[in-house]
């Protein structure tokens, strides 16, 4: 019986003794449990996982942020070649306006130059008849 009590305990010992090495468990002396080493690996392993899951997910973050700061930049440049092609619309409309207005212009200036033209043949005419009345000393009549 001693003997199976010792195979028993043997057997015991050489699976805990597995389990740690495949746990990297160390056991400590003083407490009987799990060193602070197995907790600290454990710890570091959670933080390089939690590190790269934030990575992860701020270069996702960053990718659809990139993307919608695309749509604004394309919906920008739309609405600016839309107000382009509007105020090119605009101009074009000015230009036909101030071509109008300088037809009229010159319209006007072609009645003005003939009116002053008939307004100097009527002034010299009632001159030249004036002059005539005097010469032949009669009155007007």
């Amino acid at each position: 019986m001693l003997k199976r009590k010792r195979d028993v305990e043997e057997n015991r010992r050489e699976e805990e003794e597995a389990f740690r090495k495949s746990k990297m468990v160390i056991r400590s002396p003083r407490k009987g449990g799990m060193e602070e080493r197995d907790r600290e690996d454990w710890g570091r392993k959670l933080r390089e996982e939690l590190k790269k899951d934030m990575m992860e997910g701020i270069k996702a973050l960053s990718e659809k942020i990139k993307e919608k700061i695309k749509g604004i930049n394309n919906g920008i440049k739309g609405q600016g070649e839309a107000l382009r092609g509007e105020f090119e619309k605009l101009k074009e409309g000015f230009r036909e306006r101030e071509r109008k207005w300088e037809e009229e212009r010159k319209e006007l200036r072609g009645s003005i130059e003939m009116l002053e033209e008939k307004i100097k043949g009527w002034v010299m005419g009632e001159k030249g008849k004036e002059e005539e009345g005097e010469r032949g000393g009669g009155e007007k009549e």
